[in-house]
């Protein structure tokens, strides 16, 4: 009797798991939407968005094209990271206007998925390089959001990534960085 119960009980379970998983793939997302006379807000991590320019003073050698990556200089930057991989990613990867710009695409298509493809009124980002990438993405990709407001605050990151805010509201005082 006690092998007959275990069975019942995994045939239970078996069923319980069967049904919830039907029950996901039955249930399509809710598309967000807006309620009248609010502000929506997102914040959206750009993982690394750089262009594809040397900014003097940071470490962002790794987002260049290759053929930027030719000199002794460079080399020998690369050559003293420790960690293999991003070694090799200084080395190697070639980050050029062809990659940058289906990054662009790709990062404004899911932006773009907010209120009925017009994206959120606020938009906040991390992990952009400088403001010419940003205004990058808010001209030639984010024109639907028709952001009025393109703030980046420059921290202390020593790659240089930093804190953006694209808004359709007006900026009322400077941005300031905690």
């Amino acid at each position: 009797w006690a092998l007959v119960g275990m069975i019942l009980r995994l045939i239970t379970l078996l069923t319980q798991l069967s049904l919830l998983i039907l029950a996901a793939c039955a249930s399509s997302p809710k598309k967000f939407q807006q309620e009248p006379n609010t502000v929506s807000i997102m914040a959206y991590n750009m993982e690394n968005l750089f262009d594809t320019k040397h900014d003097e003073g940071t470490e962002d050698h790794t987002y260049l094209p290759t053929k930027l990556k030719t000199s002794q200089k460079h080399k020998n930057i690369c050559n003293n990271m420790r960690n293999g991989k991003y070694r090799d990613e200084c080395l190697n990867m070639d980050w050029n206007n062809d990659i940058l710009n289906r990054k662009l695409k790709r990062l404004a298509d899911v932006v773009l998925q907010v209120n009925h493809g017009k994206g959120p009124d606020i938009l906040i980002v991390e992990e952009v390089e400088n403001i010419n990438v940003l205004k990058l993405l808010n001209d030639n990709y984010l024109r639907p959001a028709n952001y009025q407001t393109v703030v980046l605050k420059e921290g202390f990151d020593k790659r240089g990534i930093d804190i953006g805010v694209l808004s359709r509201l007006s900026q009322f005082k400077e941005a300031e960085l905690h």
